[in-house]
């Protein structure tokens, strides 16, 4: 593409979003204001789920999140296997469900976002350090400030997942302390499993531990079918090695939830994502602006405003998906509460269905 027409492109596409994005906090405010006409407690429902930030999500964030898409499709009959928070969490402490509610035996792909945890105490000791050296370069850069000098490059530390302040032992969900990564798994049609892995920070997980997580969950969800006592019908599936493409590179402190999101989305959506980080840097002019208006449309999402087309004009206007991509399949994100996955997974199994753990 030429880079005239590579320039169009970008502003065509950066067009498409803003007038998305206006449509719906339009919608978004009328909510608000027919809410506070109402005389409710809250200008906006309480019930539905909301991001407070694009650092240290949850499961239960990520999750519903990704959850406000695979719900939309679903509807629109475009099932994807997934599972719910008790699926995943389960699954994480090596208590697999035996029948996992939500995970759909009659769908091709699998839809997997995968927490891997630390030990608190590691975590502890190196937020200290990464305390330190954050103290560190900001005395060093006041101190080049002083005599003239500019310091381009800062200090890397240490990835985790939260900060001191969000460590609560008697929570360890939460807490959320480690790395987001997502798995999808596809049944190809000579039975085998393929695998992609999709992580904004590679090196945090080993291959080794990735395979034991996300091999764990298709063996033992369900997705691949149950005998009639429940347990897994395939016991020993054929698992090729897993692809490991690359992915735009996580800015921020601990965002790879945010990311995992974002990801999630654009292959249900069937959006090509690049990795070509600097054009998004630079389409953005800064990562926070890209990670502040990221968070905005997720919670759009959330609350149902905000649709397939708009969130892939954000992608490619930011540089995070590919230009040359067609219009994608128009769906509306559904509105999430605490009950909607449910609400959904109980459609598929019956509500007297729930997890056998192991």
């Amino acid at each position: 593409m030429a880079r005239n027409e590579a320039a169009a492109n970008r502003k065509a596409w950066t067009h498409k979003f803003r007038q998305g994005r206006a449509r719906h906090r339009k919608s978004l405010m009328l909510e608000y204001l027919k809410r506070e006409k109402n005389n409710l407690e809250m200008s906006l429902d309480p019930a539905v789920l909301k991001l407070t930030g694009i650092s240290n999500l949850s499961d239960d964030d990520v999750i519903n999140a990704i959850g406000s898409f695979w719900v939309a499709l679903r509807r629109d009959d475009l099932v994807f296997g997934y599972g719910d928070a008790a699926l995943f969490k389960n699954g994480r402490r090596g208590g697999l469900g035996l029948r996992a509610r939500g995970v759909f035996p009659d769908s091709d792909k699998f839809i997997m976002p995968l927490l891997f945890t630390v030990d608190e105490h590691e975590a502890m000791e190196a937020i200290k350090k990464q305390h330190q050296i954050k103290q560190s370069a900001k005395t060093s850069s006041e101190d080049s400030k002083s005599r003239g000098v500019v310091k381009t490059r800062g200090s890397k530390s240490k990835k985790l997942k939260a900060s001191s302040k969000h460590i609560d032992s008697s929570a360890p969900d939460s807490s959320c302390i480690g790395h987001f990564l997502l798995a999808i798994s596809t049944r190809e049609p000579d039975g085998s499993i393929s695998t992609t892995l999709l992580d904004s920070s590679p090196g945090y997980v080993t291959p080794s531990e990735a395979a034991a997580a996300y091999r764990g969950l298709v063996t033992h969800s369900g997705w691949l079918g149950l005998n009639s006592d429940g347990t897994a019908a395939i016991q020993a599936p054929n698992f090729t090695a897993a692809l490991t493409p690359t992915v735009p590179t996580q800015q921020g402190f601990n965002t790879c939830g945010l990311y995992v999101i974002l990801n999630a989305w654009a292959s249900m959506l069937e959006i090509p994502i690049t990795a070509n980080r600097q054009r998004r840097v630079r389409r953005s002019r800064s990562y926070k602006r890209f990670l502040s208006l990221a968070l905005e449309i997720v919670n759009l999402a959330l609350r149902g405003y905000m649709d397939s087309q708009t969130v892939q004009a954000f992608m490619i206007a930011y540089g995070y998906a590919e230009q040359d991509a067609e219009d994608v399949r128009a769906v509306d994100a559904a509105r999430m509460e605490s009950g909607t996955l449910a609400a959904e997974f109980d459609v598929q199994w019956g509500k007297d269905i729930v997890p056998y753990l192991s």
